[in-house]
């Protein structure tokens, strides 16, 4: 694995962000998941000497984890609070449209971010993305048989509106 750089920094609105900026070429941002003591640079090492070598790969701590801490809880799902501090960061370096990469909490992250700031986003790459936060009929077409299933086998857990949108979980 390459040598951990010094980290930069960049105080956005909501957090101070740590992150490493490496390479040269078109912006890949790596947004790494949730997982404890979780850090961008952790989750993306072991490919970023190869990355390196055709992008301009930005590695950030997300708001809360490693090197940048949360400056101020807006009471906003976690994925708007993050890409907000990484639609701030990709403005001050100036980076114009750059490839995402999302992994996990970073997923949700970067498809936040894509829907949000899509003037900031060329390409997103989603790695098994935590969407807490969207609309289920954003995501899928409706499991019928599953739902059916769902719904009479456990009624209590069952939640009939999408928080987001206010539209019926799966046209129910």
């Amino acid at each position: 694995m390459p040598e951990l750089p010094a980290a930069q920094f960049y105080r956005t609105s909501l957090a101070h962000i740590a992150y490493r900026d490496l390479g040269s070429g078109p912006t890949l941002l790596l947004l790494h998941g949730a997982a404890p003591g979780e850090t961008g640079w952790d989750s993306f090492a072991a490919s970023i000497e190869v990355l390196r070598t055709r992008f301009r790969v930005i590695v950030p701590d997300q708001p809360g984890f490693g090197q940048s801490p949360l400056v101020e809880d807006n009471g906003l799902p976690y994925n708007a609070i993050s890409a907000k501090a990484m639609a701030e960061l990709l403005r001050h370096l100036g980076t114009g449209r750059v490839h995402v990469s999302g992994n996990s909490l970073g997923g949700g992250v970067a498809l936040r971010l894509a829907l949000e700031y899509p003037g900031l986003v060329d390409r997103i790459i989603l790695v098994a993305p935590s969407v807490r936060g969207f609309c289920p009929r954003f995501l899928a077409p409706p499991p019928r048989r599953g739902l059916r299933f769902s719904t009479t086998t456990f009624p209590a857990r069952h939640q009939t509106r999408c928080d987001t949108c206010s539209a019926g979980w799966w046209g129910t």
